[in-house]
């Protein structure tokens, strides 16, 4: 029996409708991955899901048992919560607070769970310690995909403010972003550091740290990285002038740019397994599979075999 069952869902926020006449249905012990653009409607179903925002039209229905209040959500972080002056023990323990109900308190039995949670991840060492405080391995960031610094990564930064803009939703908003950030030419300062010494440093236009090809908008940043060999493709494009990079886009996107004769002295472009970068650009953000986060110094790793996927029967 399904444990979550939508029907002929519509949702919307700002007063624009952007999902419509969904239907689905999860089972106990499935897997779902919701994917799409930017403004598509991801973050809105999720929220609507955990009852915290209404659908425009349908309904949702729990049954197998659960119930609306049993259902955890990871958000995406934000540099605020990052700043929140809780510990490790108390971030565990808000995960109960569906139970509390009007209680201001948590029980023996949550605080218990919590309790044995940390110590099935390791963490029962860190329970004290303040969550904004942790470094490392105790605060690393995933990506599947690809990161970005400079150009990649400014246009999505100021494709999320013109997004809110009237007129400018969708691939208008991409399009403006593009303009926007060229004509700034909002590139980054950067030290990398690669795994067998080599280094650069220097302003550059942008940089593609890839376990995969794609990046936003379908641009090939990283054209030669393959998904399954254990390594990360780099690419870094050298600061040039704007007039040189807006003839040559069309090649970036669709990754041909590698092989341009004039931008042989311009393109890094190698592979390798561990790489730092410090950036002391004036903007200091990077983009990880699409999340805009704030940036220090930076060790990127490629870890083989770390995604386990779940498949359905043939």
């Amino acid at each position: 029996m399904p444990q979550i069952i939508c029907e002929n869902l519509s949702l919307g926020y700002d007063g624009k409708t952007v999902i419509t006449d969904l239907s689905f249905t999860v089972d106990a012990g499935d897997y779902l991955c919701i994917v799409g653009e930017n403004g598509s409607g991801k973050s809105t179903l999720m929220k609507t899901l955990l009852k915290l925002k209404a659908p425009t039209s349908g309904q949702i229905t729990t049954g197998d048992g659960l119930g609306h209040d049993e259902i955890g959500y990871l958000p995406q972080q934000t540099v605020v919560q990052k700043d929140f002056p809780a510990s490790v023990r108390e971030v565990v323990r808000s995960g109960c607070l569906s139970r509390c109900g009007i209680r201001p308190y948590y029980n023996k039995t949550e605080k218990q769970m919590a309790e044995d949670n940390m110590e099935k991840l390791g963490i029962s060492a860190i329970a004290k310690r303040c969550y904004r405080e942790l470094s490392g391995g105790s605060a690393d960031r995933y990506a599947a995909n690809i990161a970005n610094i400079g150009f990649d990564c400014n246009v999505a930064a100021n494709m999320a403010k013109f997004k809110s803009f009237p007129l400018t939703s969708g691939s208008a908003a991409y399009i403006l972003a593009i303009l926007v950030t060229l004509v700034r030419k909002e590139g980054a300062d950067l030290l990398m550091t690669f795994d067998d010494g080599a280094s650069h440093e220097g302003r550059v236009l942008f940089a593609a740290i890839g376990n995969g090809a794609y990046c936003g908008g379908g641009l090939k940043g990283v054209p030669h990285a393959a998904l399954d060999d254990g390594l990360m493709d780099v690419s870094v494009v050298k600061d040039l002038p704007r007039r040189m990079f807006a003839s040559l886009f069309k090649k970036y996107a669709d990754g041909t740019y590698i092989d341009e004769e004039r931008l042989k002295s311009l393109v890094i472009y190698r592979k390798c397994r561990k790489l730092r970068v410090k950036n002391s650009s004036a903007s200091r953000r990077m983009g990880i599979d699409g999340e805009i986060l704030p940036m220090g110094d930076v060790e990127f790793e490629s870890l083989p075999g770390a995604l386990r996927f779940s498949l359905p029967k043939q």
